[in-house]
């Protein structure tokens, strides 16, 4: 998240630490300031080292060296302590309406990472997060909850009643209901595979192929018959993800 990068800190100490960690730098190891700002107390300080983390790691996922590998644990740890609403200043929220974008943060670094027991402050941030970029981020982390958490469990249907009322919420553009739909394609679950035979039968072909997408995923030859029913009711399509959708239907 951008916003960050921008935000100037309250405290002048913190505030100095976080112009010397945005500072060039012509080595790759891990900023002192880093440190500095991740262990405060300052929910808007954690959030800073949290996002340049998000920025600074991405070598994780090109196959090079993260140099951020030893602090992963503590990171974890902090987004979470971010999450619960723990830190000094929270209180602060409803003056500066900073609540999402700290839950935003937060999840950018440890979507991937969450595990069962985090499944209430994934809910929690369900629920506060209306961006773009911090929806996918929750969605992304109930997608990742719902592949390790038993079927059926209380939990995980309480993970999919959630994106279920996100992915049919006829309140939001069709863009952003896309990352529930795509969620529910997680579980196999017959109550995330009901909601997703619903949304074939949404007013959108976007919508549909997201949902037949994620059905495919789960079992295509359980659904191929339902999926190729409604491909051969479309008219010709070449956008993403629709024609994801038919081209995965014609070569499987």
């Amino acid at each position: 998240m951008h916003y960050w990068q921008q935000f100037e800190l309250r405290d002048e100490n913190m505030e100095r630490l976080r112009v010397a960690l945005l500072a060039p730098r012509e080595n790759n190891k891990v900023p002192e300031e880093f440190h500095g700002l991740l262990r405060s107390g300052d929910p808007d300080a954690v959030c800073v080292a949290i996002n340049y983390y998000s920025s600074a790691a991405p070598s994780v996922h090109s196959g090079r060296e993260n140099t951020f590998a030893a602090d992963t644990a503590e990171v974890l740890e902090r987004a979470r302590a971010v999450l619960r609403g723990e830190l000094e200043g929270e209180g602060r929220v409803a003056e500066d309406d900073l609540a999402e974008e700290r839950v935003g943060t937060a999840l950018s670094a440890v979507m991937d990472l969450v595990e069962p027991r985090d499944t209430p402050l994934v809910l929690k941030a369900l629920a506060v997060v209306r961006s773009q970029e911090g929806t996918e981020g929750a969605c992304y982390a109930a997608a990742h909850l719902l592949e390790v958490l038993p079927p059926g469990g209380e939990e995980s249907e309480e993970l999919i009643a959630v994106l279920a009322r996100a992915a049919f919420d006829e309140s939001v553009l069709d863009g952003d209901r896309w990352p529930a739909l795509g969620a529910l394609g997680a579980s196999s679950s017959e109550t995330a595979i009901d909601w997703l035979l619903r949304a074939l039968d949404l007013r959108t072909i976007e919508l549909q192929a997201v949902a037949g997408m994620a059905l495919a995923g789960l079992d295509l030859e359980r659904f191929r018959p339902r999926l190729e029913c409604m491909v051969a009711s479309w008219p010709e399509v070449s956008d993403y993800p629709a024609y994801q959708l038919v081209k995965l239907l014609g070569e499987s």
